[in-house]
């Protein structure tokens, strides 16, 4: 009889040697990608966002972010016009002078209620200051104070207190016209002032009489101050030196420039 095929034989089954103890996965990281689309140097990061590791936001993200308004910022003085004047006060002082009545610390108390009563708002802080957001201020007479004299370089009504009674009986804010003046923020703008040896001498009497000149023509009139003569617009010159030595320069004393900033004649439409 034939013989049957043998079956094929299986392969050899191979062992594997034992394994060691598996190694524990390693945790995943989250990742980020900081290369920017065409492969060019990376962003900055944005000075609003933590350096935490995460990408710069674009600018359209950041525009659908609402960003706090810097303090005296055009945002603020549009929130406070609308609400009321930002109302601040100079020149207050006790007196006997009839004149000064209405500019007594008694009085300076009735202005601030009629100011609220009538939905405005007094301005804080320093009392030699000017803050971004006034919209008036209220002088005494014959007042120049730096607050005043920054209002009238930065195009803000300086008033007398004739406009707040005004303004109380008739239960309304009124027109400003005839009560005041409203300053010229082009005054000093661009212009750019040498200061004097002889002016300088004559400052180190009075004092912080520099910190003001930076004040007025800096902080408030946005002007310059320079160090060569030939570079300067305006003179500040000592009370004996005069313009001789300044041909061609508007040479100025101190109470002339004040004059020129704030005018005798505005003081009288001030007060009527």
């Amino acid at each position: 009889p034939a013989k049957k095929p043998r079956a094929p034989r299986p392969p050899p089954r191979r062992v594997a040697p034992p394994a060691g103890p598996a190694a524990a996965p390693s945790p995943s990281k989250p990742q980020v990608d900081l290369s920017t689309p065409s492969g060019g140097p990376l962003q900055e990061l944005s000075p609003n966002v933590p350096n935490s590791g995460a990408a710069a936001l674009s600018p359209a993200a950041e525009g659908k972010r609402p960003r706090p308004a810097e303090p005296g910022s055009a945002a603020k003085r549009q929130r406070s016009s609308a609400a009321g004047p930002v109302v601040a006060l100079s020149g207050f002082k006790d007196s006997t002078d009839p004149a000064m009545a209405l500019y007594t610390t008694r009085a300076k108390q009735d202005i601030v209620k009629m100011i609220q009563q009538l939905g405005g708002t007094v301005a804080s802080g320093r009392s030699d200051r000017l803050e971004g957001d006034v919209t008036h201020v209220i002088a005494a007479p014959s007042s120049r104070t730096i607050k005043v004299l920054g209002a009238a370089l930065t195009g803000k009504w300086v008033l007398g207190a004739h406009w707040i009674h005004e303004c109380a009986t008739a239960d309304q804010w009124v027109s400003e016209a005839g009560f005041g003046f409203c300053g010229d923020a082009d005054r000093m703008r661009g212009k750019k002032v040498f200061v004097s040896e002889q002016f300088h001498a004559q400052a180190k009497k009075s004092k912080d009489r520099m910190n003001h000149v930076t004040d007025l023509v800096v902080h408030y009139g946005q002007g310059q101050i320079v160090h060569e003569l030939q570079d300067a617009d305006m003179v500040f010159v000592g009370p004996r030196e005069g313009a001789s030595p300044y041909p061609g320069k508007d040479a100025r004393t101190w109470e002339q420039f004040i004059e020129y900033l704030y005018p005798s004649t505005q003081l009288v439409l001030n007060h009527p």
